[in-house]
């Protein structure tokens, strides 16, 4: 038991240094589960893939370069030979399949196809999706050697029939388009990849008829010239939108933009001026007296007294001032739009053995649905469409190391996916690692 526990500890820590994770499988099932985006209008009714050979030119991944979302690769030879560091260069598998006639098509003439990897989804829309989308990167081995030579791989994808994927110039996504012939490669260490080449995460768009049934979405990578060199593409977030559009349409992902509040504000002061008037007034009365003598025997001293008064006003101002400053604020904000995200702090205790916490944070009320796969594919259990508290506060989700039949998993690593949809049909994802030890 201790030899054990020390290997998945082991395990854990290789995975967390090297996050970009691929695992190879054929479980179409499986495969749509990781592209396909719940709740979005989009219900599949078969799902393939053309080949077996043990699921080695076909997997899942998680932490995918250049930022594109968890999903699926498709390609032309090892589905784990795209992880980084790109440090062989010519890396190749022939996988001995055989090409296929859809290949003529994507580039535009009869060519020789290898290694043809075609991935099928049948599906029904709902009455308001007006359309489907999703990302991908291509990358390949040919570039830049065999660019404008017989050796050109391709990608493409067919909707009812009808070729959809565009590079940035509005052509078929091959070695010899105009995009592997320009400056805008991507090119190690920034694409990623072990590819010599590939695109930035593009995001393809189509018209769908709105309730339609029996759609056909077609993924189609192949080698072309001969099996060597190989070339791959990861898809991710297969979705249905109510989004209009006329004709297929492919452009560069739309990075998530960022709000800033910029206040400004007006201030005004209104000053209230306040004047105290004091009159004084000062009186000066001036008698004058009159002496009138009578000679008679008797004398009457009759003295008048006639006031003169002499105002002379005297203004006091004592101007008071009062400043009353009023501020009139007016912020002009730039509206900060809540971004619907999904944030998965992990579970703890990892590794457990009875029970464990999968503990998550939305930033949105939402719907989440939780699977929990084996590492080949297989899923374990789900737990479907449970109420998402959105805010600051976590979310614990208590998984108890069972699988659907109620009974006990065995001793490994597991996989579990989040997946949450908002109300207003925003959708986040996440995936991590638990591993049980009995």
């Amino acid at each position: 038991m201790k030899k054990f526990y020390i290997v998945f500890i082991f395990f854990l820590f290789y995975i967390r240094i090297y996050s970009f994770f691929i695992s190879e499988t054929t479980n179409a099932a499986y495969m749509t589960s990781m592209f396909l985006v719940a709740d979005t209008g989009i219900t599949t009714t078969n799902v393939s893939v053309n080949y077996s050979l043990n699921g080695i030119a076909t997997g899942i991944y998680y932490d995918g370069s250049m930022g594109i979302a968890n999903g699926i690769i498709l390609t032309t030879g090892l589905a784990t030979n795209a992880l980084p560091p790109n440090d062989a260069p010519n890396t190749s598998a022939n996988l001995g399949l055989p090409g296929n006639v859809l290949v003529n098509t994507i580039v535009g003439s009869t060519v020789d196809s290898f290694d043809t990897i075609i991935f099928t989804i049948n599906f029904n829309v709902a009455s308001d999706v007006n359309s489907i989308a999703f990302d991908f990167i291509f990358g390949s081995e040919e570039y830049p050697e065999y660019v404008g030579s017989k050796f050109n791989d391709c990608f493409g994808v067919f909707l009812n029939g009808t070729q959809i994927v565009f590079d940035q110039f509005g052509k078929p996504i091959t070695i010899n388009g105009p995009f592997f012939g320009s400056g805008l490669v991507k090119i190690p260490p920034a694409n990623g990849l072990e590819y010599d080449g590939a695109t930035d995460v593009l995001v393809c768009k189509a018209p769908v008829v709105p309730g339609s049934t029996n759609n056909e979405l077609k993924f189609i990578i192949s080698d072309v010239g001969d099996a060597n060199y190989d070339s791959g593409v990861l898809l991710a977030r297969l979705r249905g939108s109510p989004d209009s559009v006329t004709t297929p349409v492919t452009n560069l992902r739309t990075p998530t933009p960022t709000f800033t509040i910029s206040p400004t504000s007006t201030n005004s002061a209104t000053i209230t001026s306040t004047f105290s008037i004091t009159k004084t007034h000062t009186i000066t009365e001036t008698p004058t007296i009159s002496n009138t003598h009578t000679i008679s025997p008797t004398f009457t001293n009759s003295p008048t007294i006639t006031p003169t008064p002499t105002i002379t006003p005297t203004h006091s101002i004592s101007p008071t001032f009062t400043f009353t400053p009023t501020f009139t604020g007016t912020p002009t904000i730039t509206p900060t739009p809540i971004t619907f995200e999904l944030i998965l702090k992990g579970n703890f205790p990892n590794p457990f053995s009875s029970n464990t916490k999968i503990v998550y944070k939305i930033t949105k009320e939402a719907k989440v649905t939780i699977k929990i796969f084996t590492v080949s594919g297989e899923v374990v259990n789900e737990y479907i469409e449970r109420e998402g508290r959105g805010g600051v506060l976590y979310n614990v989700f208590i998984w108890d190391g069972k699988n659907r039949d109620g009974s006990e998993v065995a001793s490994g690593v597991y996989i579990y996916k989040i997946f949450a949809v908002s109300v207003d049909k925003e959708y986040a994802e996440a995936i991590g690692k638990m591993v049980v030890v009995r």
